[in-house]
Order: structure tokens, then C-alpha cells, then sequence
């Protein structure tokens, strides 16, 4: 099992930080002032500088080299509705739960997985092929508090080159991501969504 903490701030029209840590490093951040988009990766201690778009989109931060995740592509969309529901079938409400120190409703479903960001790599028959979804809606505020779900990836990677599908046999994805210390609509300064490259940091134009 691994954990995967992700730091996002957003600002409408077009500024946005993420930052993403897998261990002792961030390994990927990228910032949008509203004027550059930059991608920066510790371990190379290198990053790209782009134009900034005129307004962010699901598609950005994918372009910028993120994981266009699910809640920051609702967050992004200029229709979050449409975002949150689309794929959806068979949703039904599971009941009301405790959920750090809050009332949630808990809501069971089946999701397209061509619809999900974190299969956009299956091709053949797995990107039509429908995973169970579980959301964790606040009472009083109605975020998103938790997602999860779980995938069976040798029965998605049915049609992939067998060389890839060949390490997805026997695999199974069980996929947690909870949201905490939100805050909705806070102040921010220039600061958050600027980036100021480290000692030694190279400009490039492509992250290898």
C-alpha cells in the first residue's frame, strides 16, 4: 500500500498550484499565475515554462504533465455537474456514516473507465467497461469528502499488447483518496501560485 498526499490550491479564471509527494520528496508541482504554466519535478530538478492558458480545463493540467485527477477536473469544468456525473450508472444511497467528526452520505455506483483519468492508459475493451465507485458527501457542505474504488486490472486489460497486459494478471487497484483541510473560496496571495526555481534548477523543454 502507498500514500500519495496532494496539496491544491485553485483560483478561476486560470491560476492553480498542485503538488503532489510520494515520499521524502515532491516529486511533481505544477503553478499557474495566470501568466506561465510550470511543471517542475525535484528529483531532475528541472521544469518547463509554458504560456499560461486563458482559462484552465481538465485537459490543462493533463498538457502540463499532471494526472488531471478526478476532483480537480470538477473543480476545472465549466459545467462540475456534467464532470461529476459523467459515465455514471446504477447509483444508489448506501446511508449516512460518521466521517472525521462529520455527517456524510455515502453513495455506491458504477463508472465508465473511459471516464476516469486514471485509466486514460487501457485501450480494446477495457476503456467500455464499468468499475464500482463509492462517494463520501458532506451533510452541511456537500463536498466530495472521499472517493474509492477498486479495479480488476487483468479483467480491464483484456485487449492491450500482451507485454503490457502480462504485468496487470492477477492485479487488483484499490484506489482511497480523501480531502481534507478544505477551504472554499480563501484569500490567496500572488505568492501561492507563483514558482520560484530552486538553486540550480534547469529550464527545459521537455521533462525526461
Amino acid at each position: 500500500m502507498s500514500t500519495m498526499p496532494v496539496f491544491f490550491s485553485f483560483e478561476r479564471p486560470n491560476r492553480f498550484r498542485l503538488e503532489m509527494n510520494m515520499g521524502s520528496k515532491w516529486f511533481a508541482s505544477l503553478f499557474c499565475n495566470g501568466t506561465e504554466l510550470v511543471t517542475y519535478v525535484e528529483s531532475l530538478n528541472k521544469y518547463t515554462q509554458k504560456d499560461a492558458p486563458e482559462f484552465l480545463t481538465p485537459s490543462v493540467m493533463r498538457w502540463a504533465g499532471g494526472n488531471g485527477m478526478v476532483i480537480q477536473n470538477i473543480l476545472m469544468s465549466d459545467n462540475p455537474l456534467r464532470e461529476m456525473t459523467k459515465g455514471l450508472e446504477d447509483i444508489k444511497e448506501i446511508g449516512i456514516e460518521e466521517l472525521d467528526g462529520s455527517s456524510v452520505s455515502v453513495f455506491e455506483m458504477k463508472r465508465l473507465t473511459g471516464s476516469l483519468p486514471f485509466f486514460r492508459f487501457l485501450s480494446g475493451t477495457g476503456k467500455n467497461m464499468s468499475i464500482k465507485m463509492r462517494l463520501w458527501i458532506g451533510n452541511r457542505d456537500f463536498l466530495i469528502r472521499k472517493v474509492f474504488f477498486t479495479a480488476d486490472m487483468d479483467r480491464l486489460s483484456k485487449g492491450m499488447p500482451e507485454n503490457q497486459r502480462e504485468r496487470m494478471k492477477e492485479l487488483t487497484w484499490h484506489i482511497t483518496r480523501k480531502h481534507r483541510a478544505v477551504k472554499i473560496n480563501p484569500f490567496f496571495t500572488d505568492k501561492v501560485f507563483t514558482f520560484t526555481p530552486p538553486d540550480k534548477a534547469e529550464l527545459v523543454q521537455k521533462l525526461r
